[in-house]
């Protein structure tokens, strides 16, 4: 994380202190499409590389996000493998990471590892996950590391022209979001509107 990005979340944490249900602070963002909020992304902006431990927390955090935006929460645990299909350490963190989100809160739709293609498109995921609950219908994306998370949602957000809303910081008891250098105009109201939306949550 950037030194400047780095010492302004320590202040944060300073003034609000961490959600005592979070053992993390991350950040999402969500992307606008044709005046219509798409899934949250989640850019895991903070850590680097995400322990199992971290990413379950991370879903969990984005999850709430998403249900104070009105957004059912269906949680696809992004990997380059679907259920079974592929394996690896990464592979092995991912079906961690999912199993104690399960523990934490089973009443949560959740499913990986899963493919971005399956968590997504609903042909794809009767091919590669049928039976899923998210598969095809994900609205939360945990990304396994900063370097997917960031890249992808940035990549989204030029190709589609979507508008990135966000980020938005996730673990502290209050909500607390800060800005770019190159924030616009509408950056700034789009992150003043969705700290009143948290604050209310």
């Amino acid at each position: 994380m950037p030194r400047a990005h780095g010492r302004l979340v320590w202040l944060d944490l300073e003034m609000t202190g961490l959600d005592v249900d979070r053992h993390v602070i991350v950040e999402i963002a969500a992307l606008v499409t044709d005046d219509e909020l798409e899934p949250v992304d989640d850019g895991i902006d903070l850590i680097v590389h995400a322990t199992a431990e971290q990413l379950a927390d991370i879903a969990l955090s984005s999850a709430g996000t998403a249900e104070s935006f009105g957004i059912p929460p269906r949680v696809a645990m992004l990997s380059y493998s679907t259920g079974t299909s592929g394996s690896g350490t990464d592979v092995t963190k991912v079906a961690e990471a999912t199993a104690i989100v399960r523990r934490r809160r089973p009443e949560l739709p959740v499913e990986g590892p899963i493919q971005y293609d399956a968590a997504i498109d609903p042909v794809v995921a009767a091919a590669k996950l049928p039976g899923s609950a998210v598969a095809g219908q994900a609205t939360v994306f945990v990304f396994p590391d900063l370097n997917t998370g960031n890249n992808t949602y940035k990549a989204v957000q030029r190709s589609a022209g979507a508008v990135a809303v966000g980020p938005v910081m996730q673990g502290l008891r209050r909500p607390v979001n800060d800005l770019s250098r190159g924030a616009t105009v509408n950056d700034i109201i789009n992150t003043v509107a969705i700290t009143a939306i948290q604050a209310q949550a």
